[in-house]
Order: structure tokens, then sequence, then C-alpha cells
């Protein structure tokens, strides 16, 4: 996979006071729904791949999106679906260096092929740096990089959990903002066809 396009870093430094406009749920005839399959090469344990998809889950039902988790091996049926791939620390390096990202990312998202890299060994040594749950911290990672697929082209807010600069201890308050919700919400209703703007995005340690 060639990704293309800007790479937006996030720095994890200082953290924006502001966390942004918590979304109430919308009504239920108006709840759609994203598709999600987690490729996880990197052998995460059980509980923590649980519980960083109930806590993903829990930020897009709070903007009025239900994610829907596939197993690995279940056929995807559309393109709608975006793939997320933990990988090996082995792959994840390969990853890094094929695809020129930065060195210190954490997490790269492409909206044009609707694709997310994590990358555990990284994600798991700045967690305990910051005295951060892993599954706490994984569930925030993927939830600001699904975002990045489903606002393509939108970037960084400065409010939020898409925010370009954010502390891990920090993440669990953040939420999408009202703008990101309707956004997002008006898109997977329209079921429209993805454009190939944006890029990839990435998440780095400072």
């Amino acid at each position: 996979m060639t990704t293309c396009g800007r790479r937006h870093p996030i720095v994890l430094g200082t953290v924006v006071a502001s966390l942004g406009v918590l979304v109430p749920a919308a009504e239920a005839d108006d709840h759609p729904s994203v598709r999600v399959r987690i490729e996880n090469h990197a052998d995460l344990p059980t509980g923590v791949l649980a519980g960083a998809k109930s806590d993903a889950a829990r930020i897009y039902r709070a903007a009025g999106i239900e994610v829907v988790w596939l197993n690995r091996d279940e056929p995807a049926g559309d393109t709608g679906v975006i793939r997320v791939v933990i990988p090996s620390l082995e792959r994840a390096d390969e990853y890094l260096r094929l695809e020129h990202v930065d060195l210190q990312a954490l997490a790269s998202a492409n909206a044009a092929t609707r694709q997310v890299h994590i990358f555990w060994e990284r994600l798991r040594t700045s967690a305990s740096q910051v005295g951060r749950d892993e599954a706490g911290a994984l569930g925030q990672v993927l939830a600001h990089e699904i975002g990045h697929v489903l606002l393509p082209g939108a970037g960084h807010s400065p409010t939020g959990i898409m925010q370009a600069s954010i502390k891990l201890r920090m993440l669990g308050a953040l939420r999408f903002t009202a703008q990101e919700g309707e956004q997002m919400r008006n898109r997977l209703l329209r079921q429209a066809p993805d454009v190939a703007v944006g890029g990839a995005e990435a998440i780095r340690l400072h």
C-alpha cells in the first residue's frame, strides 16, 4: 500500500486546555454506522483490544455514530469498511521505511484507501511513559485515526479528539466536536464515495 498526499503529524506535547464540544446522541433514526475491521498482527492481548474497541465505540456513540466491528476473517462486503492494521514490530518498521512515515510515528491513517496503521510497540511505550493504560490509549488513537478517514481533507481541529497536540494521559475526556460529528454522520448517511483527498495523517511522539 502506497500512501499519497500530505502527512499532518500530531505532536504529543502541550495539552490544549479546551477539550471540545460534547456531541449529544443523535435520534435513533439518524444513527449511521461505520464498519471497521481490525487486523491484530501484533498479537495484542484480548483484554486490551476489547477495552480499546469499547472506548472508541463510546466516543463515536457520543457523536451519534455506531461502530460495527467486523471479525478479521469476515468478508467486508463493500468498499466502505475501514481497515485497521496493527502490524508486528518487524512489519511496522518495514512499513515506516517503505512509506517514508516519520520514524516517531505512533499511527497513520490514509483517507483515500480507508486504511489505518497503528504501531503498537511505540504506542505502548508512550502510554507507559505518561501513565496511561494501554487499552485507553489505543482506544483514543483508534477513534482519532478513524476520524481522519471519515473526515478526509479536514486535517486537525483546535479542540477535541481531532486536535493536533494531545497528551496521551489527557485523552480520556476528549470527544468529537459538534461540527465534526455532524459532518461524519452526514457523510455516512449519504454513503458518498470516498474522495482521494487528505492523504495520510500520522501521530508521532514529540
